[in-house]
């Protein structure tokens, strides 16, 4: 199926669609139930794509991966551009990327976790 060669397309839009969902609502909530908030819709918009085309475990990991890295990536970016924050001392300059690691590695685990679980379940319903 054509759905094979766009799986980092796919994991890359899902992972910036979070980061954009994330910033939305950041300034309303702390930092990590913005992170979990914002993983909503990509979750859905990914356990549909499972649910409705023959994806294989390794389709899962390269959507997952292409999706965190590009939240890293875009995230590091950004703190680059638009600090966060008056910087008062040394960690003022390394937590945003610390804390941008964390959330993209807990991305991918949250994915992978959660493609791996919809991917179980379609499986149960086709048999």
């Amino acid at each position: 199926m054509g759905l094979s060669k766009s799986l980092y397309f796919i994991g890359s839009s899902l992972g910036t669609l979070s980061l954009l969902i994330y910033l939305a609502v950041k300034p309303i909530f702390s930092l990590w139930i913005s992170f979990f908030i914002s993983l909503i819709a990509p979750i859905i918009i990914f356990g549909y794509l499972i649910l409705k085309h023959k994806i294989t475990k390794s389709d899962v990991i390269k959507v997952t991966f292409s999706g965190g890295v590009v939240r890293i990536l875009f995230s590091w970016v950004s703190i680059k551009v638009f600090p966060p924050s008056v910087i008062r001392d040394i960690w003022d300059i390394f937590m945003p990327y610390i804390n941008a690691l964390y959330m993209g590695l807990s991305y991918v685990l949250i994915f992978s976790l959660f493609g791996l679980i919809f991917l179980k379940f379609n499986k149960k319903n086709k048999v």
